[in-house]
């Protein structure tokens, strides 16, 4: 990661024009993309959210990375197995 902060201008590009990101919400990334500072912990966001729509975790219920983590884990066990039985 880069060690030079994001600054407005960097901000001006179409997937940051979201009025609510501030330059201090992101950095650069190791390739010198612009890209958002919790943008793993959104991406496990949605990997729950997805999870709970298969009614394999619950909405309201508090989670740990690993425990989304496990479920992803199980679920490709689950799918390799299916895959070596067709």
């Amino acid at each position: 990661m880069s060690k030079q902060e994001v600054t407005e201008m960097d901000l001006r590009m179409p997937e940051f024009r979201d009025s609510r990101i501030t330059p201090d919400m992101c950095e650069f990334d190791e390739k010198g993309n612009v890209v958002r500072k919790d943008r793993f912990e959104k991406a496990i966001q949605k990997i729950h959210l997805g999870l709970c729509e298969l009614g394999l975790m619950h909405q309201f219920m508090d989670y740990t990375v690993d425990e989304v983590v496990e479920h992803v884990r199980q679920i490709m066990i689950e799918k390799k197995k299916g895959v070596n039985h067709e």
